[in-house]
């Protein structure tokens, strides 16, 4: 399935600008917390950067980033608590381990998505975990950009560190 599967030219050409002003902190962990859709960094056709992982960037940026996230984790809507736990695997990996279990219950449950111009509904587990061969495992320290010279293309989920690089334009801690 194409739904997530990345080509170093998408990469490399990065999302389009994005048209609407810079969230504040409050707002930015707001709108992740009613989040409805799963998004990808860019969507529609015309490729602008999500609402939702420009909320994420604005949070990930922040001094206290690890309590912001955790409260996703915690208190959101599904699709905001991908998006906490996405942020925990860079900030707090003892909490990460306990968002990632504490989603384990509704793994089968369907997420809705959305991956450039194209909307799906999603499950839950393979968002987290992708059980495929071509899945992104980052190393410590390794861009997704790097892996993805080595591999050409993969599919990112939350457990392999895709998410977290791409989203918050870092290289993996491990």
């Amino acid at each position: 399935m194409l739904r997530h599967l990345l080509l170093i030219a998408a990469i490399a050409s990065g999302p389009a600008a994005a048209t609407e002003a810079v969230l504040d902190p409050e707002r930015a962990l707001q709108v992740l917390l009613r989040a409805q859709v799963f998004e990808d960094d860019a969507i529609s056709f015309d490729g602008h950067e999500s609402d939702g992982v420009r909320a994420f960037r604005v949070l990930f940026a922040q001094p206290d980033a690890a309590a912001r996230f955790l409260r996703l984790s915690e208190q959101a809507t599904l699709a905001g608590r991908l998006y906490g736990l996405i942020g925990l695997r860079h900030f707090d990996r003892a909490a990460f381990d306990g968002a990632r279990r504490s989603l384990e219950h509704v793994a089968d449950q369907r997420v809705d998505a959305q991956f450039g111009c194209s909307g799906l509904s999603l499950r839950v587990g393979e968002l987290v975990q992708s059980t495929r061969r071509d899945a992104v495992r980052l190393e410590a320290g390794e861009t997704l950009d790097a892996w993805l010279r080595v591999h050409k293309t993969g599919e990112l989920d939350i457990v392999g560190g895709g998410y977290t690089a791409k989203f918050g334009r870092v290289a993996s801690i491990g």
